[in-house]
């Protein structure tokens, strides 16, 4: 049996929570707070592995197409797509070898 990556396994994470969101939809807090934060440890998985924003978007959406009906993950992929874009924003720059040295 092979280990998921931690980018692999965020994803999973988000899935499961989509399994949720599918039973309760946009009107339970605690879902949407959950399924946000999984989404943002998601993108810093996504950052750590150098996984682009528009693969993470396109793999967000594959999710919520895969989980849940047509009509909830337009709505799940919509505000999982925002929260992406947000997180991808704000997140800080890996610093890159020898950038460092070229600022002393």
């Amino acid at each position: 049996m092979t280990s998921l990556t931690p980018y692999s396994e965020s994803l999973e994470r988000v899935r499961s929570v989509l399994v949720f969101f599918a039973a309760t939809g946009a009107a339970n807090a605690a879902v949407l707070a959950e399924l946000e934060s999984e989404v943002r440890i998601a993108v810093s998985a996504a950052r750590t592995a150098v996984v682009p924003l528009d693969e993470l978007r396109a793999d967000l959406d594959r999710l919520a197409t895969v989980t849940l009906p047509a009509s909830t993950a337009a709505t799940a992929s919509r505000m999982m797509n925002g929260w992406a874009v947000m997180a991808f924003e704000r997140a800080p720059l890996r610093s890159q070898p020898g950038r460092d040295e070229l600022r002393s």
